[in-house]
């Protein structure tokens, strides 16, 4: 997983002088967030059954994801703080006592585990050589964010015909 992205400039908050008059944030040190990782990403078991076979092709699923062992992001900022130290006159200055502000939250994957338990409604049009897949579900998510229901749809075309008997053997007449 590599991250790469334009410098970020961080600006203090805009303030209102004496006069009343609005002052534009101070301008402060310009971060590199750029950074890679590699390694073992997330990893994902499913279980599917066909219940169905027919015209439409009923199959329920179950996919579990456990992270691969990486460290888990931690926001783009330490502690939540941009860097900034305010000053007794109300404008801002970064912070330089021995921690970088900035952090690079690259990682691969998001540190959780999820379950996710899914229907999947499918046809095949041989006139066509088309395929079409809907699924709808519910993933819950240990960890983290909240519980999500999900759905997906897939089209398809099946552009070569391989002779055999459907496990590789190929069919000699």
């Amino acid at each position: 997983m590599a991250f790469n992205a334009d410098p970020v400039t961080i600006f203090g908050p805009v303030a209102i002088d004496d006069d009343g008059d609005f002052v534009d944030g101070q301008v402060l040190p310009t971060f590199s967030v750029n950074n890679q990782s590699e390694g073992l990403a997330d990893i994902f078991a499913s279980v599917r059954w066909n219940i169905y076979k027919g015209p439409i092709i009923i199959t329920p699923e179950i996919e579990v994801k456990i992270p691969g062992g990486y460290d888990v992001p931690d926001g783009t900022f330490i502690d939540d703080d941009p860097g900034l130290l305010a000053r007794d006159d109300g404008t801002f200055e970064p912070q330089t006592l021995g921690k970088v502000p900035a952090a690079d939250d690259v990682a691969l994957g998001d540190g959780q585990v999820d379950i996710t338990t899914s229907i999947l409604f499918g046809t095949f049009i041989p006139p066509t050589r088309t395929f079409a897949r809907a699924g709808a579900g519910f993933k819950a998510r240990f960890g983290g964010p909240g519980q999500q229901f999900v759905g997906d749809f897939k089209l398809g075309y099946k552009i070569a015909v391989i002779p055999g008997d459907g496990i590789g053997n190929e069919v000699v007449p």
